[in-house]
């Protein structure tokens, strides 16, 4: 598979803990090169196959009464194997995936309630997806930065506190999720709500300015792919289930940044019955044009007499590559698809390289 990325994270979290599964990625991608996707390639998958058993388990240390919220697992940038692990404590920990080793511990300046990553190069600039400021606090954001000795090659992490996002600080402003973040240039922190619109982090000045008034068309990250210049995400749209897209957003914001991207690029891998009901999807590049598809689904199998309602949980990853017709138009095609049954009380927290 050449540089491509053989191995994707996945975190779930279970009473409180968090557990790494390491998905390989040969099975969803065929030697042979599948025919070009159509509808009828959508259909329902039924190969069934479990998840791996977790590679480690990780347990929250002790935290104040008051402190809410789970464990959050995140990826650094170029550092793929390197996860920062963080809870409602004060102190995170370094695991290197591929070794099995806490490398380090570094110091958040403040619990997130559900911490969200964006990788920046070496670094991870870590921010809470329900940003608040309570009073005499602002560490809603934050850099957790490698420092390397030069005498013995080894590296220390540290983190610093960075200026919360200008909308916080508007007349009337209540808490909203963080809908879409990405980075632009290889240094800017792009991140989106429905109501502020688009605003950008320069990593270099550490400044915030205001990109659009429009939000990104992305659920969770969005990742840039330099050979095709497009940014590459799962769409907001619920009504859609969230299909792959792709936009161009330095040229979007250029153009207009009173008016979002026209969505052209959209493709569904998976046809979803109208019986599952979406919980959670994620989307991971992998490399050379080929994507990694998580989709998390419940269904309703029983309402007991008392009304209670009973779920099954299970997910359908699936393996697609994107490529250019000789009309230069971008195309999908799907490889393979497998489900997972997952346990009723286990949450998916992320999925990444």
């Amino acid at each position: 598979m050449g540089s491509l990325r053989r191995v994707v994270h996945l975190v779930t979290a279970l009473n409180g803990s968090a557990n790494l599964r390491h998905i390989d990625m040969s099975r969803f991608f065929s030697r042979r090169p599948p025919p070009p996707f159509s509808p009828s390639s959508m259909a329902v998958v039924t190969e069934e196959s479990s998840l791996p058993e977790p590679s480690m388990s990780f347990y929250p240390a002790p935290a104040p009464p008051e402190s809410k919220g789970d464990i959050g697992v995140m990826l650094f940038g170029r550092a793929r194997d390197r996860l920062l692990v963080a809870g409602q404590s004060v102190s995170a920990a370094i695991y290197d995936a591929a070794t099995h080793a806490l490398l380090a511990e570094t110091t958040p300046l403040k619990p997130k309630y559900w911490p969200v990553s964006v990788p920046v190069g070496d670094d991870i600039y870590l921010f809470d997806l329900y940003p608040r400021v309570p009073c005499g606090c602002r560490h809603c954001f934050e850099a957790v930065t490698a420092v390397v000795d030069s005498s013995s090659s080894s590296s220390s992490y540290c983190s610093r506190a960075l200026p919360p996002p200008p909308f916080l600080f508007a007349p009337g402003y209540s808490p909203k999720p963080i809908e879409s973040y990405t980075v632009v240039g290889g240094s800017e922190v792009w991140i989106s709500t429905a109501r502020a619109g688009t605003y950008t982090f320069d990593t270099v000045s550490c400044s915030w300015s205001k990109q659009a008034d429009w939000p990104m068309p992305f659920a969770g990250l969005a990742e840039y792919v330099p050979e095709h210049k497009l940014w590459f995400g799962l769409s907001s749209s619920r009504r859609d289930k969230h299909p792959l897209c792709a936009v161009d957003l330095a040229a979007a914001a250029a153009a207009s940044p009173e008016t979002g991207p026209e969505l052209t690029n959209v493709w569904m891998e998976l046809s979803v019955p109208r019986e599952w009901i979406p919980v959670e999807a994620f989307l991971v590049h992998l490399g050379s044009s080929r994507f990694f598809v998580a989709r998390f689904f419940q269904e309703l199998v029983e309402v007991r007499c008392d009304f209670s309602q009973r779920f099954d949980r299970f997910a359908v990853f699936t393996g697609v590559e994107l490529e250019r017709t000789s009309r230069g138009e971008l195309r999908m095609i799907k490889h393979k698809s497998e489900r997972y049954s997952i346990a009723h009380n286990v949450l998916c927290h992320s999925v990444g390289y």
